[in-house]
């Protein structure tokens, strides 16, 4: 994989993005291959394409900024902890998993082991929109209790799992606004210690799918799907006036507040700015339209390196960020949405007073 930086990044952090040295280890004798916690919760079809095309593979720099952060930390606790009988930092273990009469390797380094309290730290750099969702919290579960078997295979018994999320863009003025809100940088999570038989499970369970030929494509649940929305826009208003998950669910708030919208229901590209939208309708200031915001494939539109070799991505249509953190290259549209005869007339129409007699862009 190739590390490229078109934003012009300092030399400095430019070097040392690019000096990363994780690695996984090597695979114990007699087994047939190696998997990490990571490489367990990866899909199957990101895996095995990231193999297969791993030399042509290329991402920009500044996506890796806040995992370089992440590693600064482990390297500064690792020091910190060096030299304590009871302490063990950064420390990566192995142990065999048989799976149907096959032996795997399983590989895990863990940030931070207290022996003598039975504890294991793990932590995290991320958002807080991450931490009040709790949707990552089945991967880091499965990947602590990965950790605490590994301890185990390694004569280490551990029963407290805590994963410490550093909060990048935690803000002290919106703690001020709400008790949902992290009430500081430094958020723990308590994990769920499970059986060591239960973890072994899902260690199979897993390596089964992995080596299933041909490897089964991406779930809604790898590709971070998020499902369609059906939003009422207001002409004039910054934010939506109301967004529901069904269309039904939006048209019953249209009829129970008598609102009369104009024209049919619409759809516009994921990611597509509102002002933009209110532009593209040729409608007046205070008219109301709907319209669907079809669910993007977070992972695949924004995150996954090997979208663009992915057939199931090209057959799904995902459009994806062309840099980091920029906007996809679809140009803002509306197309008229099509419903069922039954559907539609439960939308008001008039017409708009400033149409005149050209004809809506839509």
């Amino acid at each position: 994989m190739k590390i490229v930086d078109t934003f012009g990044l300092p030399d400095g952090l430019l070097a040392a993005i690019r000096n990363d040295q994780y690695n996984v280890g090597e695979k114990l004798e007699g087994t047939e291959g190696i998997y990490s916690p990571s490489s367990l919760n990866t899909p199957p079809q990101v895996r095995q394409l990231t193999r297969e095309h791993y030399d042509e593979l290329e991402e920009e720099a500044v996506t890796r900024v806040w995992s370089m952060f992440g590693t600064a930390i482990h390297n500064e606790i690792e020091r910190a902890t060096t030299g304590s009988d009871d302490e063990i930092a950064e420390e990566r273990l192995f142990a065999k998993l048989e799976v149907d009469g096959k032996f795997w390797t399983i590989s895990g380094m863990l940030d931070n082991i207290n022996k003598r309290a039975g504890k294991l730290d793990d932590w995290k750099v991320t958002s807080v929109w991450t931490v009040m969702r709790m949707d990552r919290l089945p991967e880091w579960s499965t990947q602590l209790n990965v950790y605490r078997w590994l301890a185990h295979m390694n004569g280490i018994e551990l029963d407290t799992l805590t994963i410490n999320a550093i909060l990048r863009d935690w803000s002290w003025r919106e703690s001020t606004k709400s008790d949902k809100y992290p009430q500081t940088m430094v958020f723990k999570v308590d994990i769920r210690a499970m059986p060591h038989e239960e973890i072994e499970e899902f260690m199979r369970e897993r390596i089964r799918i992995h080596q299933q030929d041909p490897v089964p494509e991406c779930t809604p649940e790898d590709q971070w799907y998020g499902g369609s929305k059906w939003v009422l826009r207001k002409i004039g208003n910054k934010r939506a006036v109301k967004t529901e998950d069904t269309m039904d669910g939006l048209l019953t708030y249209v009829e129970g507040k008598k609102i009369v919208a104009l024209g049919t229901m619409l759809q516009a590209p994921f990611g597509t700015h509102e002002a933009e939208l209110d532009e593209l309708t040729g409608l007046s200031k205070g008219d109301y339209y709907v319209i669907e915001r079809p669910g993007e494939r977070i992972r695949c539109a924004r995150y996954c390196s090997v979208a663009r070799f992915c057939p199931q991505a090209k057959r799904e249509g995902t459009i994806f960020t062309e840099k980091a953190y920029g906007r996809n290259n679809q140009k803002p549209s509306l197309v008229p949405h099509e419903t069922n005869s039954s559907s539609a007339t439960r939308i008001s129409t008039k017409s708009a007073p400033s149409a005149g007699k050209r004809e809506a862009p839509f």
